[in-house]
């Protein structure tokens, strides 16, 4: 094989980083010597602590440390590392990583030759999360989708979009979305698609991502049997500390999705922000009650 085509078959690994620099350097010490990775861009999304400045001591030729223009939300901060990628390494794939993520090599080595015998994949994940298949589900149809943002709800239609391991054998690992925490992505397919959708600042990109691939006709694989670790949204937890914050930005990003890319409007659209607001006021009664038992817990302590 040619330079030029060892050249295209190279990965960046993408990391994005905002406000939680010690959680990235963890990740960036794990994975600097993993050779399937020729490249580690780190994205700094406008940081208002000293993130970037620590962050740049551990740059190298291998290990890329740049600052996005503005914290425009985890797609564009995403997008922002992509591009790179792409313009000034000249890679094939960008290996989206969470820096609350733990992962061995064999992983991405596996992943890749996952994308590279399936000409029409896009994106690839591992199957498992922390030893749990949970990293994988069906687009819902809008009423689903809706309902299924209700914590009581979900238990009954949040079940319906995960797949069983029937529905996964008979589909040869093909799913609709996988977890956005840890992917391989074809970079030339992805730009195709129209990368991450920067309108959404945070929540719903998975759905997002599995919805243009699917429209362009492209595969989401998951590799059979493959395992990472993920410390659940480490980071946004530490800015978004609100259980009903949270809440309502899902929820934003929902309502969003569903008039952008499902064409929802008019009446429906209405009764759909009621149920949204219900959605919340359950939330909130959620949180008191947490809260509570926390301050019982401490009183008792």
């Amino acid at each position: 094989m040619s330079d030029t085509m060892k050249d295209k078959e190279k990965i960046a690994c993408i990391i994005l980083n905002y406000n939680d620099a010690d959680t990235t350097i963890s990740l960036i010490q794990l994975i600097k010597t993993y050779e399937v990775i020729d490249y580690i861009v780190v994205v700094d999304n406008k940081s208002t602590d000293f993130s970037f400045d620590k962050l740049k001591n551990f740059q190298t030729e291998r290990i890329i440390v740049i600052s996005s223009k503005k914290n425009g939300g985890y797609g564009y901060g995403n997008n922002v590392g992509i591009k790179y990628a792409k313009e000034f390494l000249k890679v094939r794939y960008a290996l989206i990583a969470n820096p609350d993520t733990k992962f061995e090599e064999k992983v991405i080595f596996d992943l890749k030759n996952l994308m590279m015998k399936n000409a029409r994949c896009i994106i690839a994940a591992p199957e498992y999360v922390n030893g749990e298949a949970k990293v994988a589900w069906k687009i819902l149809d809008v009423s689903r989708y809706v309902l299924e943002s209700s914590i009581f709800f979900f238990h009954i239609f949040g079940r319906k979009a995960e797949y069983n391991r029937k529905e996964l054998l008979q589909k040869n690992y093909i799913v609709d979305v996988v977890l956005g925490s840890l992917l391989l992505l074809d970079i030339d397919k992805f730009f195709e698609i129209g990368m991450y959708d920067e309108e959404f600042f945070l929540f719903e990109e998975e759905i997002i991502i599995g919805t243009k691939a699917k429209r362009h006709n492209y595969e989401t694989r998951l590799l059979a049997g493959a395992n990472y670790r993920h410390i659940h949204s480490t980071t946004i937890s530490k800015v978004y500390r609100s259980m009903v914050r949270q809440k309502r930005m899902i929820l934003e990003s929902r309502l969003l999705y569903l008039q952008k890319y499902c064409k929802v409007s008019g009446i429906k659209l209405l009764l759909i922000k009621l149920y949204f607001h219900w959605v919340v006021l359950e939330m909130k009664l959620i949180q008191g009650l947490y809260s509570h038992k926390n301050l019982g817990t401490t009183n008792r302590n």
